[in-house]
C-alpha cells in the first residue's frame, strides 16, 4: 500500500472506533506485516476487526481470525497488486511501489487536476464575442442602466 491508502484506511477506521487514534492505526498499517498486504484486503480485515465487539485493540489484525478469510472473498485473480521490483525501470519516477504506465496515484492526481486549483479538463470556454456581450450587460447595469 502506498502512503495515502493507509491515510485512508486510518482515517475510515477512525470513524468507525474514535477510541483508537488515527496516528496510531497509520503506524499499524505501514508496518511490514501490512504494508505490502492489497489495500481492499487490509481494508476489510480492518473494517471487521474494528466492528467485532471483542476487539480491545486494532492489533487483533496481525493475528490469524475469519477477518482474513473475508477479506479473501470474492477476490478475483487480477486484484491483487505485484510492485515492480527494485532497480527496475517500469516503476514511477513519482510515486514509488507504483508501475510508470499503470500508477494509480498519478490516475488520481489526473482526475483531482493540477494541485494549483486548475481542473484535469479545462472549463468550456465561451465565445469571445459572448464574453464581451455580458460585460457590457454588467457594465451598464452597474451603472444603473438598462439593455
Amino acid at each position: 500500500m502506498i502512503d495515502h491508502e493507509i491515510d485512508r484506511i486510518a482515517a475510515a477506521i477512525n470513524r468507525l472506533r474514535p477510541d483508537w487514534p488515527a496516528a496510531s492505526l497509520r503506524t499499524l498499517l505501514s508496518g511490514p506485516a501490512l504494508r505490502d498486504r492489497p489495500r481492499r484486503d487490509v481494508a476489510v480485515a480492518m473494517t471487521w476487526v474494528a466492528c467485532d465487539s471483542a476487539t480491545l485493540t486494532p492489533a487483533r489484525i496481525l493475528e490469524a481470525g475469519p477477518w482474513w478469510k473475508a477479506a479473501a472473498v470474492e477476490s478475483p485473480e487480477g486484484t491483487y497488486r505485484h510492485p515492480p521490483r527494485a532497480g527496475r525501470d517500469d516503476e514511477c519516477p513519482k510515486h514509488i511501489g507504483e508501475h510508470v504506465h499503470h500508477c494509480r496515484a498519478c490516475a488520481a492526481d489526473n482526475l483531482a487536476g493540477d494541485g494549483a486549483g486548475q481542473p484535469a479538463r479545462p472549463e468550456p470556454r465561451l465565445p469571445k464575442q459572448r464574453v464581451a456581450d455580458l460585460a457590457q450587460a454588467a457594465r451598464q447595469a452597474l451603472r444603473g442602466e438598462r439593455p
